[in-house]
């Protein structure tokens, strides 16, 4: 078992790893609070034999500014090492950071709210690069977005190209016809079945008001 220095999980309740492909020594980890905040990031430069905590900052896994606690980690974290850098290094929750020192520090990427401009879906899942092109491919609750490089600067400062739309309107025609075909018959079957209900009742509203007898039962052809 290695000894990382990272809490047990009544502090931490998720851990992501990230090796470094120029470099195996060099492996991230990217740990989850319990608020699903960033509890922070630890490094190892020899492989896993010892580790450090490097980052403890800015909550970066959060929908602003990186300046409120919780978020969704425990559900959406994309965490990578860049290919040839191993001091690059990218994270993303509900936006997009990146780290040029060994994740000393972060710096924005892409925010999800479209005030700075256009830019990609939240809910970050996975981050890495084509190693034969070298895009950088980050993927989402919205999809696969692709862009040539990712500048650690200020939001809105990247052209990211939403690759999989034929697929996501394929997904849409799936989910319409799953409408279709399951829902539908549920909503007639029981629509005949309130309809079998009040014709019931009404049919013996009638028998005892206008026959009066104790004993009769209502068939109904259906």
């Amino acid at each position: 078992m290695l000894n990382t220095n990272i809490p047990l999980r009544d502090s931490v309740q998720r851990v992501k790893i990230a090796i470094a492909p120029s470099d195996n020594n060099y492996i991230y980890a990217a740990t989850v609070d319990t608020l699903g905040g960033l509890f922070g990031i630890y490094k190892s430069t020899n492989a896993g034999v010892s580790w450090q905590k490097v980052y403890n900052s800015s909550n970066v896994l959060e929908g602003g500014q990186g300046t409120s606690q919780g978020a969704q980690g425990n559900y959406d974290l994309g965490f990578s090492v860049d290919p040839a850098n191993k001091d690059y290094v990218y994270i993303g929750g509900v936006n997009l950071w990146g780290s040029n020192d060994g994740a000393q520090t972060f710096s924005p990427i892409a925010q999800w709210m479209t005030s700075n401009g256009p830019t990609i879906h939240g809910d970050i899942h996975f981050i890495d690069a084509q190693p034969l092109t070298g895009n950088y491919f980050v993927c989402s609750d919205g999809g696969i977005y692709r862009t040539t490089n990712l500048v650690l600067s200020n939001w809105g400062t990247h052209s990211f190209k939403h690759v999989n739309t034929k697929i996501e309107t394929r997904v849409k025609k799936y989910v319409i016809a799953f409408a279709v075909f399951t829902i539908l018959p549920s909503i007639y079957l029981a629509y005949r079945f309130v309809k079998q209900e009040i014709f019931t009742q009404n049919a013996l509203v009638f028998i005892n008001k206008e026959i009066k007898e104790q004993s009769i039962f209502i068939i109904d052809k259906t």
